[in-house]
Formats: C-alpha cells, structure tokens, sequence
C-alpha cells in the first residue's frame, strides 16, 4: 500500500522572552530589545488614539488679521486748482467734494500650503463691524455704519468695505472690530483675574488656569477629592457667586467661572480722513491676533494616519516575525556549535516524540499491542460488542435493500 505524504506543517515561532535559567552574552542586550520594542507599541497604539481624537477635534492656532485703512478723494479745492492750471475745462468741479474710505482684512501668508486652504475672506473673522464718524449731525447720510454677521447670508463674504461720504474737512472716526474668534474668547472680571492670572481667554484656558490654581495650591479636600476649600484669596469671590459656603463642589466650577466671565471687548482703531494731497492715497496698517482652526495640523493628522494605513501595520508584522525566525535560527546553530554530540542526541529524541503523536501512538501504544494481558481488561469487551453491533447492523441494512446490496 503506498504511503501518502502528509503536508509539513510550519513550526510555530515560540515565546520571544528568554527563560529565566538563559544567560548568555547576548541575553542583557536581547531583553533591552524586548523592552524598547513594548513601549514602542504602547507609544503607537497612544498616539493612534490621540491622532484620532485630533481629527475629529481641530487643533487651534492663533493667526494675523491685518487690516488696511486707505482714503481716496473727489472734487476737493485743491483738485479743482491743478485742473484749473493745466488749462483743462473740468465739468466735475460741479459736483460737490466727497471722500471715499476703504476698509479690508486679510490674513497674512500662512506658514504651509496646508493652511492656504483655511483663508476665508475678512467678513469670516468678523462678527460686526461698527464705524463712528465724529463730525456735525447735520450731514443727512448718517455718522454711524454698521455690519453685522446675524443679517448677511452665508455666501455674503467680502474681502472689504466702502464708505462714501459728502465734506472738505477732515473727519475723525473711530472703527470697532467685534473678532470672530473660534472658539469665542472671553473677558474675566478683575477679582478672578487678580487670582488665577489671566485677564482674556477661551473659556477651556479659563478654567485651566482655575483649576492649575486649585492643584498648586492644595485646595483639593483629602478625604472627599471632589471637594474644594477656597483660600483667602477665592473665598470672598465663592460666597459672592454661590453664597456663604466653606466649600464647593468640583462640578460647579463651570457655573461659577461663568459668572465672572463677560463678552470680550472689541477692536478699536481710531483713524483721521485727511484731505489734504499729501495723505490721499496712503495705505495703513494694523495686526490683530484672531484664533482659528488649525487646517494644516489636521492635515498633517490625516497625513500621519494615512500612514498608519492597515498595508503599513501589516508590512512591521511580516518584518517583526522575520526577525524572530532568525533568532530562532541563531539559537538553534549556536547550541549546536557549542555541543554537537549532546545537540543531535536532544534533537533525535524530540523528533521521535513529535513522531509518535503525529502517527498517533502516543505514551508506547504500540508496545502494548504486543503483550497478550492487554486483551483481558475490560476494555477489550466492551469493543467487542460495538463492533458485533455495527456488523449486525450493516447485515440487515443489505438484506433490506436489495439495490444497495447490487450495488456492492
């Protein structure tokens, strides 16, 4: 009868840690291995969560809106004399003198392409805008300008605005910016400013400067952590906000900034529209700090996921058992470098053992067949009535049926 070959069976790779008896020259710098490799692991399933946690919450970044402040003139005194000495008939000096201000924003290069892809234009970053002229009442256009974001559509962005205006004498006016801060900041009262050191903010550094200061100076009750005790310096501020008390609670801590918190203030600029032919035309300037989305930290984010990609985690598994299939070919040529004779001797033996499991006489079954009193235990009865009753049983099968009894 011709043997079939069974298929070889690839060797599952053993524990990489060495046991505790192992000590060879190498054994130190393998172990110094292993553990670098354990917190590399850590490091990258910590920094996988905290990559997706960043994707899906925008990092902030603080960015420069410059504003640019410019006035053109029409029909003043001094433009109708140069058109009058050139010997020009100039029919416009009919209408009567006017002023123009330009107001437009913008923000300045970003630093990488990546956040070229943020830059809304100047209304984005404004919630209200709000131009005081300082002149007589008596003009009927109106003194004051407003804009506002809650009565413009979406789609309504402009990169500036114009104010055109009737007069011959400079006019001094004031423009107030409300910034559209993301997330919006907000102006801490006096007394908790005075305390926890910081005067302006969001509202997430607010109450991480309020609590920094409960921590450094051990607030915290020991026997109930949830518990704080305000000093001297925060008591007078806890009994004015939530009444006479000689300790709160860590969940009303947002309740009670809240209380100290105001809208921040606006930007103010002041500004002269001269007429004169020397500051027409001139352009000026000014930088406001705003808080924005940070467009390239999330791409860079998406960059650094893509590639954590599942081809590049499965490309450091094939890498990783590579390198432990030659360390266990390292081990099995250095031990039998170092003992040939006892090596093979141990080899020989192991191979013999995985020998008998495989064909299945495992614990010297075959040795056993051959002594006669095997056959008189119990066991011996027992299969000799199951194996009368499966050949009783195929006997009236085929007795039964004919067809199958032809076919046979």
């Amino acid at each position: 009868m011709e043997q079939v070959s069974r298929p070889t069976k690839r060797r599952k790779l053993g524990d990489r840690n060495l046991p505790a008896g192992v000590d060879v020259e190498e054994s130190a710098l393998y172990q110094e291995l292993l553990e670098m490799e354990r917190k590399l692991d850590w490091v990258i399933a910590r920094k996988k969560l905290d990559l997706a946690d960043a994707l899906n919450k925008p990092g902030k970044t603080t960015r420069t809106l410059r504003v640019f402040l410019s006035t053109t003139v029409s029909n003043q005194s001094w433009q109708i004399a140069d058109t009058d000495m050139m010997g020009q008939d100039d029919f416009s000096s009919l209408n009567p003198p006017a002023w123009t201000l330009r107001i437009e924003g913008r923000l300045l290069d970003p630093p990488s392409r990546h956040a070229a892809r943020g830059s809304k234009k100047f209304t984005h970053y404004l919630r209200s805008l709000v131009v005081e002229l300082d002149r007589d009442a008596s003009f009927t256009e109106g003194n004051v300008v407003e804009w506002h974001r809650q009565a413009q559509p979406p789609d309504a962005e402009q990169d500036g605005f114009e104010i055109k205006r009737l007069g011959d004498s400079d006019v001094k006016c004031k423009i107030i910016l409300e910034i559209a801060h993301s997330p919006p900041r907000h102006k801490v009262s006096p007394e908790l400013a005075a305390v926890i050191g910081i005067q302006e903010g969001n509202l997430q550094s607010i109450q991480n400067m309020f609590w920094n200061y409960i921590r450094q100076n051990g607030l915290q009750e020991k026997g109930d952590r949830r518990k704080i005790r305000p000093d001297a310096a925060l008591k007078p501020l806890i009994n004015q906000a939530m009444g006479p008390r000689d300790n709160f609670m860590f969940h009303e801590i947002p309740a009670f900034i809240n209380m100290y918190l105001a809208p921040a203030d606006p930007v103010v600029i002041p500004y002269f529209v001269r007429m004169d032919a020397s500051t027409v035309g001139e352009l000026k300037a000014f930088d406001i700090e705003v808080d924005i989305d940070d467009y390239a930290s999330k791409m860079r984010v998406r960059e650094v996921i893509a590639a954590l990609s599942p081809e590049t985690a499965q490309q450091i598994q094939q890498l990783d058992e590579e390198a432990s299939e030659l360390a266990f070919k390292r081990d099995f040529l250095e031990s039998f470098a170092h003992d040939p004779a006892h090596f093979i001797e141990r080899w020989l033996a192991s191979q013999a053992r995985d020998l008998e499991t495989v064909m299945g006489h495992e614990n010297g079954m075959r040795g056993d067949l051959r002594r006669s009193d095997n056959f008189q235990l119990p066991w011996v009865e027992e299969a000799v009535v199951v194996h009368e009753g499966i050949r009783v049983s195929e006997s009236l099968a085929k007795m039964m049926n004919p067809a199958l009894q032809a076919q046979r």
